[in-house]
């Protein structure tokens, strides 16, 4: 399904979303499967309304996807799951914007920029942080936890 938008029918979809997300715990799988599980999960988010984010986001552990970043440096791998957490910061929601920081997205995004050189991956992590810090100073507080 790579290059194709198809929105998200989420009564089409429903099935295939705990199969993308066990793809996404499998430390194991093949680099190939795990790039795939992300296209789709980028494909069935892009241009969905509140209804079907919100039920991708019950059925996806957002920490395995923010994980990816962290643990792997293949571009294939790398440039869906940062395009899904794009449109997951873009969706103006102070509670998923909260949930990334808890779960270190700032310190993931530092390890892509700092591992990267690819100037379109670095474009969309540009672009989720211009995101987090737009719904940070127009929300109420949103705060960074020290560890």
């Amino acid at each position: 399904c790579r290059d194709k938008a198809f929105g998200c029918d989420i009564d089409k979809f429903r099935l295939l979303l705990p199969v993308v997300n066990q793809n996404m715990l499998d430390k194991n799988i093949d680099i190939e499967v795990l790039t795939d599980s992300c296209w789709t999960l980028f494909y069935l988010l892009e241009g969905s309304d509140n209804k079907c984010v919100n039920e991708i986001l019950n059925e996806i552990k957002l920490d395995h996807l923010i994980n990816i970043l962290k643990h792997t440096d293949n571009h294939t791998v790398l440039m869906p799951a940062i395009k899904i957490i794009n449109i997951l910061s873009n969706n103006n929601r102070i509670d998923l914007i909260q949930n990334m920081l808890d779960l270190k997205i700032l310190e993931n995004l530092d390890h892509v920029l700092n591992k990267n050189r690819k100037a379109s991956i670095n474009k969309e992590v540009r672009s989720i942080l211009v995101n987090i810090t737009s719904v940070a100073k127009s929300k109420e507080k949103i705060q960074v936890k020290r560890v």
